[in-house]
């Protein structure tokens, strides 16, 4: 987070990975804007984040509360308790879906 405070995606500066499946498709990614949404996030400038990359906006909060709840996993049950464990179980299925759709609409629109 340091590195994104000081090193702007956008500019020359910093050292960041090209996307290699934009370079061979022409077609952004899942994860295309995700560092520019992550350096706009640590500098405050949430709407500029979300515009870059709406779902790292919200996936990096989320990460970084499932994180925060598996280092305290002995209350991790009761953090996530509110979500029914069928929901738990089937959390991957759900997120391959929410990808694909994402990636889908953002290409299309």
């Amino acid at each position: 987070m340091a590195y994104l405070f000081y090193f702007n995606p956008e500019s020359a500066d910093g050292i960041y990975p090209k996307c290699i499946f934009k370079a061979a498709t022409g077609l952004d990614c899942p994860g295309c804007g995700s560092s520019r949404c992550a350096y706009d996030i640590v500098h405050l400038d949430f709407w500029a984040a979300f515009k870059h990359n709406p779902l790292a906006f919200i996936a990096i909060p989320s990460l970084i509360i499932y994180a925060v709840g598996g280092i305290f996993s002995v209350k991790f049950e009761k953090f996530f308790g509110f979500i029914p464990r069928k929901l738990r179980s089937n959390f991957s299925i759900m997120l391959l879906v929410v990808v694909v759709v994402f990636t889908l609409l953002r290409n299309l629109l």
